[in-house]
Formats: C-alpha cells, sequence, structure tokens
C-alpha cells in the first residue's frame, strides 16, 4: 500500500473524467487536500488513520476488508473507491460523502444525517443483508440493489412495507415499534444479527 498527497488541483488534473470531481468534490473545503491510495486497499489497514477529517480520501483500485469501515466525520468530507468496496458493514454518517464506482458489497449498509452531506453513490451493484437510512439521507446506485431496503423517502423501494418489524427484526433494535438507525448501528458494529431468527424483513 503506498499513499500519494496531491492538491486538490493535482486531484481534479488526474481524475478529470469523473463526475464525482465536479460534482461532489466542491461540498469540501478547498483547503483539504487529498490522500490517493494507489493499487486499492486491503487487509492491514485500520480506517482509524483516516483521522476525524475533513478529508478527501481516494482508494485508486479495490477496498476489501472482513472489518467495518465506519465514515463518519464531523464536516464535510468525501470517500472514493475508484474499484469494488466490500466489508463487513458500511456505516456513513454526518458529513461523509462515500463514491464507490463498481460494487459495493456489505453485510449491512447504514447512512445517516444526509442533511449534513452523508450519502453513497454506487456506480455498480449493491449487495447487502440490509440497507438501513433514515430520513434525511439517500442513495444512488445505477446497477441493482440486491438487498431490503428501508430507505424512509427518498424515492427508493420500501421494502418493509406490511411487515411488522416485531416479527422481522429483534427487539433490540426497535423504538416505538420500529427500527432505529442508532439502534441498528450499534448492534450490527457489534457484530449482532438485527434480524429475528436470522432472517431478512422480505423472508
Amino acid at each position: 500500500m503506498s499513499e500519494t498527497r496531491l492538491s486538490r488541483a493535482e486531484l481534479a488534473t488526474r481524475f478529470a473524467d469523473r463526475d464525482w470531481i465536479t460534482g461532489y468534490l466542491p461540498a469540501v473545503n478547498r483547503a483539504v487536500s487529498a490522500r490517493v491510495f494507489e493499487g486499492g486497499l486491503g487487509a492491514g489497514f485500520d480506517v482509524d488513520d483516516f483521522g476525524e477529517g475533513p478529508y478527501v480520501i481516494v482508494v485508486d483500485g479495490d477496498l476489501a476488508t472482513d472489518s467495518d469501515l465506519v465514515l463518519d466525520t464531523r464536516d464535510n468530507s468525501m470517500f472514493v473507491v475508484t474499484g469494488s468496496l466490500r466489508a463487513r458493514n458500511l456505516v456513513f454518517d454526518r458529513g461523509t460523502l462515500v463514491v464507490v464506482e463498481r460494487d459495493c458489497v456489505a453485510h449491512f449498509v447504514i447512512g445517516s444525517h444526509g442533511d449534513d452531506n452523508a450519502g453513497l453513490v454506487v456506480g455498480g451493484n449493491l449487495r447487502a443483508r440490509g440497507v438501513f437510512l433514515d430520513g434525511y439521507t439517500g442513495i444512488e446506485v445505477a446497477g441493482a440493489i440486491e438487498a431490503p431496503v428501508d430507505a424512509r423517502g427518498f424515492c427508493l423501494p420500501d421494502d418493509f412495507a406490511g411487515i411488522d418489524p416485531r416479527d422481522a427484526f429483534v427487539a433490540e433494535v426497535l423504538r416505538n415499534g420500529t427500527p432505529d438507525i442508532g439502534a441498528l448501528r450499534a448492534h450490527v458494529l457489534a457484530g449482532r444479527d438485527p434480524y429475528a431468527a436470522g432472517r431478512s424483513p422480505t423472508g
């Protein structure tokens, strides 16, 4: 794994053909330079090394880890994978926008506080056992969404319609009878299954 530091101008030149350069990068403070991880990231990297942000991180290649990928910054940040992303769980929150140019695969995908900047853009397919988003957070997927989705808005499929959450989820992730984003996040990051009897809400 090698790392290259680029100014914003250098980043824009190197990735000039990417939509995220003009579409999403301007939301990040111009004073923030970019860290580019050449050739992708595999086992052995620590997400805590990315810091608290704000940051612009580009993984130029695939990212594959058996650990959780938690991207949660107070200020607007961007995390880009030019290949495919595979993680145990993917969590994006508050200021972090995640862009995956190819496929994104995780056990669970959880996003919240999209009104701050958080979001997920996938150029390929999104595959997970569940995608949970609060009412302020959206995702864009160019390919297929191979997962049950609870999006609470943003014109995404509502795979929870007509299903009693008390039959599909363990009690620990429910608040007032519905799945709670914070409780779901804590539950899956602890390595626990949020579904009752290990089944998804679509059966």
